[in-house]
């Protein structure tokens, strides 16, 4: 997977590889799906292919941009699959086999997120230290306890309460690894 990223052979632009930075997680190594999934999110990046083929010429700049042309070139959001990546990313959370109900953890990139659940009570994601720099995952809580893997599943969330992510510029390896 490192190869794939560091050769610039993710395409972001089209929907059959959007879930492999999320790979890293099943992979022991959680800290480059935050490191691949803040990059997407919020840096200039090299993007070689279109929806179709190579291009002559790469891509580079941000892939999400807040103006009317927010994507890259060629970029197919269809039926809202890439808005839906990008706010599902940015809230740290991401579902990589669809039907399954677990969420791939990466860091969010707000200080706090409130999601109001249909059985009125609330889970809120806060992001303590975030910044350009401090997008690690250093440690997490959830309801006040240890929290130490790399997913969270939807009971959890439904069930409310608040996963509390606190970050760092430097990777926490050890984190996410484990299974509770």
């Amino acid at each position: 997977l490192s190869y794939f990223f560091d050769n610039y052979l993710y395409n972001h632009g089209n929907q059959p590889d959007i879930h492999v930075p999320f790979m890293f997680n099943f992979g022991d190594a959680p800290w480059l799906t935050q490191k691949w999934v803040n990059e997407i999110l919020t840096k200039e990046t090299v993007q070689y292919y279109g929806t179709h083929e190579k291009w002559d010429e790469p891509y580079t700049g941000r892939i999400y941009k807040a103006d009317p042309e927010g994507y890259i070139p060629e970029m197919d959001d269809d039926e809202g699959t890439m808005s839906g990546w990008f706010v599902l990313s940015s809230m740290g959370l991401y579902p990589v086999l669809v039907g399954d109900p677990v969420f791939q953890l990466s860091t969010p990139i707000f200080d706090k997120i409130v999601i109001r659940l249909a059985n009125q009570k609330t889970f809120t994601i806060v992001t303590e230290n975030f910044s350009n720099t401090s997008y690690y995952i250093k440690s997490a809580t959830l309801n006040g306890m240890p929290f130490n893997q790399s997913y969270i599943t939807h009971d959890q969330i439904v069930n409310g309460g608040t996963l509390v992510i606190r970050t760092s510029a430097e990777p926490n390896k050890e984190w996410g690894r484990g299974v509770e």
